[in-house]
Order: structure tokens, then C-alpha cells, then sequence
């Protein structure tokens, strides 16, 4: 799916919602794969940010946890 703002996602939909396994990525370069639910970061994923930071862990609500 590719949002006119130029953002991008591939991964599982459930009734139009990011459910599941699948990766976004951001106009910027930053870059989520991991689990989502409810159109939210949930679960195990990795975070990139375009400075080269990373995230590997878990994620609550779209945030970082743990």
C-alpha cells in the first residue's frame, strides 16, 4: 500500500488495519518491520532511523519498550 504523503507499507491487512507481520517505511527513510495491531507498532520489531540508529525489541502502542 502506497499513501499519497509518499509513506509505504507491506505487510497483513484486518479489515484495513495493519494487523500482523509487515514493514513501513516513512519518506524520510525511517523504517518499521515487525508485528503490528490496530495500526500500531505491537510487538517484536526493528526501528532504522536515516541517521543509521536502530531498535531491535519490543514495541507497545508505537513505542519503544523495554
Amino acid at each position: 500500500m502506497n499513501w499519497a504523503d509518499g509513506t509505504s507499507y507491506e505487510g497483513n491487512f484486518v479489515k484495513k488495519n495493519l494487523e500482523g507481520f509487515g514493514t513501513y517505511l516513512w519518506l524520510d527513510t525511517r523504517k518499521f518491520t515487525g508485528e503490528w495491531k490496530n495500526n500500531q507498532m505491537n510487538g517484536t520489531g526493528n526501528f532504522s532511523w536515516p541517521n543509521g540508529n536502530k531498535y531491535e525489541g519490543e514495541f507497545v502502542n508505537d513505542k519503544k519498550s523495554g
